[in-house]
């Protein structure tokens, strides 16, 4: 579903499920026995049985959220719209939702990975606007502007400096997915390591935004660099993601070492 239809509000009695799960985009297991549909602006992959689809059965094996990274780790964020590219943690509870556009999906060894771009996507109105607040607070003035999820506003429990929502995370994810039905389970998270390394490589255009030159950090407020996309691929027999960027533009390379396992890492390559 796209266009009017797909947006339309959690609360409108006409809407169907499929509406509100917004479905973007479908990644199929290497042997295609399984499928991976993104549902972004709901931060929620659901999981197909291909086998199960072919034959006219129940399909679907799992709706499964991505869960939050916290922006307070790593090094942090750079939440601030102020000239300077500079990854910090902030000093209130900042949460971010995943939200990925879409996934890939790769065999790594007996193990079944999938891969994730953080990119980070609100709701959008039945007038085509994003749905968002920006961020106001007397205790954290330097993060004035920053867009943030007005279904938490400013923190679940009322608290208008605890755990405020933010959309993407502005990172990349690596998830087991090897055991049907069993949902994602995080090995690895980039965390700031995007931000930090555009941030050190381009001081100028770090955080860019894709609408006009010179707008050196004018994203930050809003969802950084926007890790949209994520592949895998072999270069010299080494282990390799290419992540692309869609409101800076461009695309990230990075060499993975232990890949597969719990300690695997990612080491930035070239951009």
């Amino acid at each position: 579903l796209g266009g009017g239809e797909a947006r339309m509000a959690y609360s409108d009695p006409q809407a169907t499920l499929a509406q509100i799960l917004e479905p973007n985009a479908v990644s199929f297991t290497p042997d295609s026995k399984r499928a991976w549909v993104t549902c972004t602006v709901n931060n929620a992959t659901i999981e197909l049985d291909m086998e199960a689809l072919e034959g006219g059965g129940s399909a679907v094996l799992g709706a499964f959220g991505l869960g939050t990274r916290d922006m307070t780790s790593g090094r942090g964020f750079d939440g601030k719209s102020n000239g300077t590219s500079l990854v910090e943690m902030p000093s209130f509870g900042c949460k971010a939702w995943r939200q990925p556009r879409e996934v890939a999906v790769v065999q790594a060894g007996a193990m079944v990975l999938m891969l994730s771009a953080n990119e980070g996507r609100p709701r959008l109105s039945v007038n085509g606007e994003e749905e968002v607040l920006s961020f106001e607070s007397a205790g954290a003035p330097d993060y004035t502007g920053l867009q943030i999820d007005p279904a938490y506003g400013f923190g679940a429990t009322g608290d208008e400096l605890d755990d405020v929502y933010v959309y993407g995370s502005r990172s990349f994810s690596i998830w087991d997915v090897t055991w049907p039905g069993t949902g994602p389970q995080l090995i690895y998270d980039s965390e700031s390591l995007l931000e930090e390394t555009l941030a050190s490589l381009l001081p100028t255009y770090a955080n860019s935004l894709s609408s006009a030159n010179g707008t050196h950090d004018q994203a930050s407020v809003a969802r950084g660099p926007e890790p949209s996309s994520v592949k895998f691929g072999m270069i010299q027999g080494k282990e390799h993601l290419f992540v692309s960027l869609e409101q800076m533009g461009g695309a990230m390379v990075f060499s993975m070492s232990n890949w597969g396992l719990p300690s695997m890492a990612a080491s930035f390559q070239g951009y």
